[in-house]
């Protein structure tokens, strides 16, 4: 189970289809899975505070401000340009469309 990641808590994709990901705050997470017995399961998420204000200085410092918001706040800054567009959803019985706000 991959929860996030320690360092990149938001970013945008077009790969294998475009989709957004966004944890909201800055923390690295990690998930803790347990089988507890024959037939349960303990799921523990876990978010550890990090010094993400030196990554951010790096961003800042090399001219790139959208990853440096994202380190901080965990967000993909939604540019201007970015519409509302239908794009495919995998899995289930044919295809499905979904509607995803900024993957321009």
């Amino acid at each position: 189970m991959n929860p996030g990641s320690v360092g990149w808590p938001a970013c945008e994709d077009d790969t294998p289809l475009p989709h957004r990901v966004q944890a909201g705050a800055p923390q690295a997470r990690y998930t803790v899975i347990e089988k507890t017995g024959a037939s349960g399961w303990l799921v523990d998420e876990r978010r550890i505070d990090y010094d993400y204000d030196v990554a951010v200085e790096f961003a800042i410092r090399d001219g790139r401000d959208d990853v440096a918001r994202a380190l901080r706040t965990g967000q993909v800054i939604e540019r201007p340009e970015q519409t509302r567009r239908a794009v495919p959803v995998l899995g289930g019985r044919g295809a499905k469309v979904a509607h995803a706000r900024g993957l321009a």
